[in-house]
């Protein structure tokens, strides 16, 4: 009896140790991340992305309260995270109401035209998109987008939409967002 269960366990840790490996599931990007724009051979190549007035820029000072507070408040890299659960796109910061966040919105109707802006939640608005964003190995998607467009304006500054917003605007160039880990993220409230 003792020698078929000897046989029964030695077969049972072989035929173990055979089976193939479970693969590694996915592990979804919960880290607070910095945004800079990679288009080879452009003028927007590395810029990092800033937040100010609603929206996402290139080479656009920002205007940020920070906790702890910054000793130049134009000079603060603006720190973002993504939801994986629910798949939403928000600025890192400590708000004065705890449970408030400045969230980031799309609206890609004929009316919006892929606009990205972010406010203070909760976003409302008949077209407003939230829901979507994924970092995708070292990329940030939008609904499986990972294409950005950066529009040049008047002061010198890039505003970054998920689509070209308004066809008369010239200069404007698409650009992948590549993600950058911060592992010392300033909580901020951008203006």
């Amino acid at each position: 009896m003792q020698f078929k269960t000897l046989i029964a366990g030695a077969a049972l840790a072989a035929s173990a140790a055979a089976a193939p490996a479970a693969a590694p599931s996915a592990t979804p990007f919960t880290k607070p991340f910095s945004l800079i724009a990679i288009q080879s051979g452009s003028v927007i190549h590395n810029l990092p992305l800033s937040a100010e007035r609603g929206s996402l820029w290139l080479t656009q000072k920002t205007n940020a309260t920070c906790d702890p507070p910054a000793a130049d408040p134009s000079a603060v890299q603006t720190t973002f995270f993504v939801t994986p659960e629910s798949q939403q796109f928000f600025l890192y910061g400590k708000l004065p109401n705890e449970n408030a966040k400045q969230q980031f919105y799309t609206d890609r109707s004929g009316m919006g035209r892929g606009v990205l802006q972010y406010q203070d939640v909760p976003i409302t608005g008949e077209n407003f998109e939230t829901v979507g964003w994924t970092v995708n190995g070292t990329h940030l998607n939008f609904d499986g987008q990972e294409s950005f467009v950066a529009c040049p304006v008047r002061d010198g500054s890039w505003v970054v939409s998920l689509s070209l917003v308004d066809p008369t605007l010239t200069g404007c160039l698409s650009f992948a967002a590549h993600v950058i880990e911060n592992d010392n993220p300033v909580g901020c409230y951008y203006n």
